[in-house]
């Protein structure tokens, strides 16, 4: 079996999955393979894109210490780039980077003992509104169809509120991300830019972060040597697969395990939505990016969902 190559060297296994699927008559039907935009499969019946998953997984199983996981997206971006990571200025980003590593250290000494102690907080931040240096994936393709379909959106007027509303893009996004596990010493630590591996929040983290759980959430970190560059930033060549579907009332996810209500839990549910939430901790946001001459917001923002 050939070894799963990065997208960015070729489709291959989007191609072998047409080649070995030539025997199913209807498969030209549903599929079909473009270069444009970025080389994708666009697939017009969801058994089709779940067994396509599958065969992804499949294909990888047997390369040691490395697994798929799926990213969706209302838009087909040029780059995949952490939130924290976007722009053009280096030295800002490094500057951000410095305060976030800032803010993750009084986040702890904050809530400390009570939460966090056997956890790294920084690979949760992302979930809640602050902007990270990790890459969001799921562990579950339903929910990964949800974001490609569903869109977040400030509510105008407000200034932490926000929602999401079904996207009216013609077309949703799934991106298969194949990445390393971390290598496991006697205590595994997920602490960004020194790491490298994912991490699986529902097994590091608290059930109290109900968020992470509802959501399958899995953390791609990746250690930067010291500084973030053009090209250390760019997670692109984890990329294995890319999926272009309709966003048609065949992929909606119905049922209340796929409302926002459910996969954004309130804060009588979620205890770290609710530490969030406080005003203290808001503050203390806002007190690291001055420290680091940093607009407000750039360290991102703890949101109100109103659903």
């Amino acid at each position: 079996m050939p070894k799963a190559r990065s997208l960015a060297n070729s489709g291959e296994l989007m191609m072998k999955f047409l080649e070995d699927r030539r025997h199913l008559s209807s498969i030209v039907n549903y599929v079909s393979y473009s270069e444009e935009e970025r080389p994708h499969l666009l697939i017009a019946h969801p058994a089709i894109l779940a067994t396509f998953m599958g065969y992804l997984k499949f294909q990888t199983h047997t390369i040691k210490n490395k697994e798929v996981f799926f990213r969706g997206q209302t838009e087909n971006y040029k780059s995949i780039i952490p939130s924290l990571l976007r722009g053009d200025d280096f030295e800002r980003i490094n500057k951000r980077s410095k305060a976030f590593e800032a803010l993750k250290i009084k986040a702890k000494e904050k809530f400390s003992p009570t939460r966090f102690k056997n956890e790294t907080i920084d690979n949760l931040f992302q979930h809640y509104g602050i902007k990270s240096k990790t890459l969001d994936l799921v562990d579950n393709l339903y929910v990964a169809i949800w974001f490609a379909t569903n869109k977040w959106e400030a509510m105008q007027g407000f200034h932490s509120l926000c929602t999401y509303k079904p996207s009216t893009e013609k077309y949703g996004w799934i991106y298969f991300m194949h990445v390393e596990r971390p290598r496991v010493n006697n205590k595994i630590m997920f602490d960004s830019p020194k790491f490298t591996g994912f991490c699986d929040l529902r097994k590091f983290h608290s059930s109290l972060s109900a968020r992470l759980h509802c959501q399958h959430g899995i953390t791609y970190f990746r250690n930067n040597n010291g500084i973030w560059t053009e090209k250390n930033r760019c997670f692109d060549n984890k990329i294995i697969a890319v999926v272009k579907f309709p966003n048609s009332e065949e992929f909606r996810m119905n049922g209340t395990i796929f409302t926002k209500e459910f996969l954004f839990p309130n804060s009588q549910i979620d205890n770290t939505y609710k530490l969030f939430m406080d005003d203290d901790f808001k503050e203390l946001i806002r007190s690291i990016e001055v420290q680091y001459q940093l607009d407000e917001g750039e360290l991102g923002k703890i949101w109100v969902y109103n659903f």
